[in-house]
């Protein structure tokens, strides 16, 4: 294949010195595609200079190279080092997304270092597991750098994944095929690897060996061919020669052998565990993760009754006490298995799996290449070269391995398992991972040659979760759900893993829906520790993270039918990081939406452009480019297209199917100020890009200039615009000198000064296309509309005038300024549109952002206490508008009723300055935020009535969330009690003292209030009249949390450092509570108690 290697060297070469694209191998499985890599790598510092910088990854070959992030973040790391540049900061290293715009970055940084040659080789990018949206392949620099080389390898077994790659990558000339060997080569081939094994064949054994393969073929076949070659005597007449002309062929040809050496049962059960193990790849219709250990795979053997049967059966028993499988039959089976097995690294241990890259040998088969590779410099040079340069340590070992067709795993699946089977080999790992057998747990065995039961201790590892404080049990959180799940044991699942007490927690998903989502999340904090495994939840969380307990759910959710676990699963999405971010020293400048919201392209402060796929919320592509702050953005041509202008002076128009940018036009005047308008005429394909002093026209097909209009730099352009349909360009000055201008020739048609604003300056200002008008907002709080003839006030606001908005038909007309921001009608709007009166929306803080929906139903604000307050148009219940809450909660409201606040959305820790709406969802970011926030605007109306429950931090729950009890900040000594499933206030209680702490013992039907004064009054929920007092301790200090156990039997107060536990006597007709059962301190210094919980035990 030296012709093969020499062209892409040749293309290496032409490529050198300009933009290029990412070279791609692609090939059948076992065609050699990881030989034909390795060797070029091996090759590159003779063919591009001593001093180039080679990275390879083989992807799949363990479990963290199987997930994109890790060899994105790997390799940025590895070239960081290689070019002594600085490393990625530890957010960075964090998203996926964050981590494709570093590296985009840093091959560009790399590209003007100097004068090395970096060349980036992954191999099987197949093997990459989808998640992280890895074969939709945005991570892939498609458009690579001068001195800065990609390459890939690609089997065409995976038609989607191929399909996904040419895609993103459509030029046929980056494509390579690795093609089948020729009959020669295949000679050489099978010559040279029995000559490094001291063989060679007879000329009836060549001869029967060119009828297998007449015409050539893979090289992973001619690999199966030498080996069953090997196994042959010279004097082997060709009537019994056997050579597989398939992968599928050699693995029942080696299976046969195995069960007439080690009996069927034992390698039948051997290979149905690893099959049906999590092992991380998927084939057919199961889903697997990582293997089994030889230490695992040993001890499930022995506890598998039939393989120790079949064993016993002809072997004595070395002991009546202790039964394991005996140590010499799997050290026998497993080195005749060495072919077909892998080992790879998963969970902190070395696993055993099918080789999903097949036959590990010390000699290479790639044609007329020598020496073999595993003598090569470039493997030998790993480890000793690595500490001098870091480029040259692709990975840690130095087997080179060929793909095997996931056919022969699927082929073990058909000959050992069976559905019934399936289930079979489940049940005894899952009862390995759950430790039923060990600590000395006898198992019974019958014997049938003995006629009697055998119960002997199988002396298997114990499975806690916990190996110490710091050291969780990955192999049990990794295996023991799936294990369980398909094994059919259902209830042990939920009792283990997912949750406990099942007939009460229909109540929660019942009820749910009828509350905010702030209180939903609060009802699952508040109740999981009675309901659910906390123990195996809270243990995942830390040793995986919290994605992996939301990967277990929706594991479970495909199977079992509850709309529990769905609602947990929900709860535990919003309680991680929800949404990927740019991630910028200051935050995102930009956000725009294509027409048919399909996508958002977003930009940063340092240069840095995403786009989003609105209805998967997956990012497509990384935009690298703009080297300063994205200015403005414009999507146009149905979302197939970008335009986007920078501080840096330059406008890029982007293709968004291929995520490259088709011009870049570069200011020459960078003395001037940089674009930060633009407007895209889509009729004639045209950009205006407008700054303070200047207008230009750019036809969008082909950059070409149109013309360019300048300003007088004393009297710069605060507002500008473009009117499609009239040709006219507006400009509007800082002395409010309003300009006119042709925009197909750039010519100025008149010139007039704006009447009766009185030295306003211009602030802000929006287009209303249909009229050809524009609407200005002025520094004094002035509201303007101008057109080419003048203008006329449309309204005075009470300040500085900070945005003006439109909705998408211009019928609504969103104005903000200091604190409230004004809703009405825009003038001259078409006929048949209703009327909207005017609302004034007030905010506590200054407004400065709005966005309306394209139903005109929801208008959303961003305003400077750091929250987004969404208004419905539409009337609702009249529970609803009873104003209980401050700014921070959640409420609907009408337009058409002045405006009624329906909604608070607390969370992005920023000042909102950026919203879009895509149908019911909303997207906010902020200048100073490094990250987007997503929404879901979804109300049902008729299930959901919001408790007004106010941002104090004060309140209870009901289990079944049928009651919240609640004070609110201008009394703080009354409890409402409110009702959520008839809307409204079902009681309310008098304390006589500022209430610090709620709690509800639901079964006992009491109230505990915790107050200012030390003192716990208990309300009878079922009589108002009965209240109980519980005396502060001596110190009188207030109550600071209070907490009752599970049972409702013991009540826990807590005040700074002091904590009284009293136990909770039934009685009729109210339960009883006495002295404090036992008192302690914290013993903390200086640390007071802020909240605490009794456990079960």
């Amino acid at each position: 294949r030296q012709n093969l290697s020499d062209s892409i060297f040749h293309r290496i070469r032409q490529n050198n010195d300009k933009t290029h694209t990412t070279l791609i191998l692609y090939g059948p499985p076992g065609c050699g595609k990881t030989a034909v890599m390795c060797k070029l790598s091996e090759q590159v510092q003779a063919g591009l200079g001593q001093d180039s910088v080679v990275v390879i990854r083989l992807l799949g070959t363990s479990q963290l190279s199987s997930t994109i992030h890790s060899p994105l973040r790997d390799i940025c790391l590895q070239v960081c080092l290689a070019f002594d540049l600085p490393p990625p900061p530890s957010q960075t290293k964090q998203a996926c997304s964050d981590l494709v715009l570093f590296l985009s970055k840093l091959l560009l940084t790399v590209s003007h270092c100097g004068t090395q040659t970096l060349v980036v080789f992954l191999d099987s990018v197949e093997r990459l597991l989808p998640s992280d949206g890895a074969h939709r392949f945005y991570w892939l620099p498609t458009d690579c750098p001068p001195k800065v080389h990609v390459i890939i390898s690609i089997a065409t077994a995976e038609p989607d994944t191929l399909k996904a790659l040419q895609h993103a990558v459509p030029e046929a000339e980056a494509y390579f095929d690795v093609g089948p060997l020729s009959c020669e080569e295949a000679d050489e081939i099978l010559e040279m690897l029995l000559a490094s094994d001291r063989q060679r064949l007879s000329p009836a054994q060549w001869a029967y060996f060119h009828q297998s393969f007449p015409s050539g073929g893979q090289t992973l076949l001619f690999k199966l061919a030498f080996h069953e070659a090997r196994k042959w005597a010279s004097y082997t007449s060709p009537s019994e020669l056997v050579i597989a002309s398939t992968a599928q062929d050699a693995m029942h040809h080696l299976c046969e052998t195995l069960e007439k050496s080690h009996g069927t049962v034992l390698v039948a059960h051997v290979l149905g565990y690893i099959a049906s193990s999590r092992i991380s790849f998927h084939i057919s219709h199961f889903t697997c993760r990582n293997g089994l250990s030889d230490t695992e795979l040993k001890d499930i053997l022995s506890l598998d009754d039939e393989v120790l049967s079949e064993i016993h059966h002809c072997h004595l028993l070395s002991s009546k006490t202790i039964l394991r499988l005996p140590p010499l039959h799997w050290a026998r089976l497993r080195s005749d298995m060495g072919e077909c097995l892998a080992e790879r690294k998963a969970d902190g241990f070395t696993l055993l799996c099918f080789a999903h890259r097949y036959f590990l040998w010390d000699v290479p088969i790639l044609g007329f290449w020598a020496p073999c590779l595993a003598s090569s410099p470039f493997l030998n040079s790993i480890s000793a070269e690595n500490r001098k340069n870091p480029a040259l340590a692709p990975c840690s070992s130095t087997s080179i391995t060929f793909s095997l067709p996931r056919q022969v795993v699927e082929m073990v699946q058909i000959r050992y398992l069976s559905k019934q089977d399936q289930i079979k080999t489940h049940f005894l790992p899952a009862d390995f991972f759950k430790g039923i057998w060990s600590w000395g747990m006898k198992k019974p065995l019958t014997l049938p040659h003995l006629s009697r039961t055998l119960t002997a201790d199988r002396k298997v590892a114990p499975q806690p979760l916990w190996f110490s404080d710091t050291v969780a049990n990955l192999r049990k959180l990794s295996e023991l759900p799936f294990h369980l799940l398909k094994a059919g044991r259902i209830e042990e699942l939920k009792q283990d893993v997912l949750g406990k007490d099942w007939a009460r927690g229909g109540a929660l998903q019942r009820h749910a829906s009828c509350l905010q989502p702030q209180v939903r999340i609060t009802t699952f904090l508040h109740s999981i520790n009675n309901r659910w495994n906390m123990n195996w939840i809270s243990c995942k969380i830390i040793a995986s993270g919290i994605e992996s307990v939301v990967d277990d759910f929706a594991m479970c959710t495909e199977c079992i039918s509850c709309p529990e676990l769905r609602l947990v699963q929900d709860i535990l999405l919003l309680l991680k990081p929800a949404v990927s971010s740019i991630h910028s020293p200051e935050g995102v400048t930009v956000i725009a939406l294509s027409s048919d919201y399909q996508l958002l392209v977003a930009g940063s402060h340092d240069g840095s452009m995403l786009v989003w796929n609105m209805e998967v919320f997956e990012m497509l592509h990384a935009l690298p480019g703009h080297s300063a702050e994205v200015r403005c953005v414009k999507v146009f041509g149905k979302g197939t297209c970008a335009v986007s202008a920078a501080m840096d002076h330059s406008l890029r128009i982007w293709n968004l199917i291929s995520g490259r940018a088709k011009f870049i036009i570069q200011d020459t005047h960078i003395e001037e100020q940089p674009s930060h308008h633009l407007h895209v005429d889509e009729r004639h394909m045209i950009v205006y890009p407008s700054s303070d002093t200047k207008v230009s026209a750019w036809y969008l097909e082909t950059a070409e200039l149109i013309f360019q209009i300048s300003g007088e730099a004393s009297d710069a352009w605060m507002c500008s615009a473009a009117f499609s349909p009239r040709l006219v360009i507006m400009t509007v000055s800082e002395g409010g000198t309003l300009s006119p201008w042709n925009s197909n020739t750039g010519e100025l048609r008149s010139k007039c000064q704006l009447s009766g604003l009185q030295e306003e300056t211009p602030t802000s200002s929006v287009l209303i296309q249909k009229q050809g008008k524009m609407i200005l907002g002025f520094s004094e709080g002035s509201l303007s509309v101008i057109s080419s003839d003048g203008n006329s006030l449309l309204e005075k606001l009470p300040g500085r005038v900070r945005f003006v908005m439109v909705s998408e038909d211009e019928s609504i007309l969103a104005a903000g300024s200091t604190a409230p921001i004004v809703c009405a009608s825009v003038p001259g709007k078409p006929k048949g549109i209703p009327p909207v009166p005017p609302a004034d929306l007030k905010h506590e803080g200054v407004v400065h952002t709005a966005v309306i929906s394209a139903g005109n139903n929801i208008i959303v604000t961003g305003s400077q206490a750091a929250s987004i307050q969404s208004h419905l148009r539409g009337r609702t219940s009249s529970s609803d508008t009873d104003d209980f809450s401050p700014a921070n909660f959640s409420q609907v409201w009408s337009l058409l009723d002045q405006g009624l606040l329906t909604d608070t959305l607390d969370g992005m820790g920023a000042l909102v300055t950026l919203l879009a709406l895509c149908d019911c969802t909303l997207v906010s970011a902020s200048h100073s935020a490094p990250y987007l926030g997503v929404w879901n605007l979804i109300y049902n109306h008729r299930q959901k009535t919001l408790a007004p429950v106010p941002n104090t931090g004060c309140a209870a729950l009901s289990h079944g969330v049928n009651y919240v009890y609640f004070t609110q900040p201008e009394d703080t000594q009354k409890v409402i009690i409110w009702n959520a499933t008839e809307g409204e206030v079902r009681d309310t209680l008098d304390t006589s003292a500022q209430v610090r702490c709620l709690e509800v013992a639901e079964q006992n039907q009491l109230l505990f209030t915790g107050l200012v004064s030390g003192t716990v009054l208990v309300f009878s929920l079922n009589s108002r009249q009965d209240v109980a007092c519980i005396p502060p301790p001596e110190s009188q200090k207030p109550v600071n949390n209070m907490a009752i156990n599970k049972q409702e039997k013991q009540l826990a107060i807590a005040y700074d450092d002091l904590v009284l536990v009293l136990d909770i006597m039934p009685t009729d007709p109210c339960p009883v509570i006495d002295r404090p059962t036992y008192t302690f301190k914290t013993q903390i210094p200086g640390s007071l108690i802020s909240s605490m919980a009794v456990l079960a035990d």
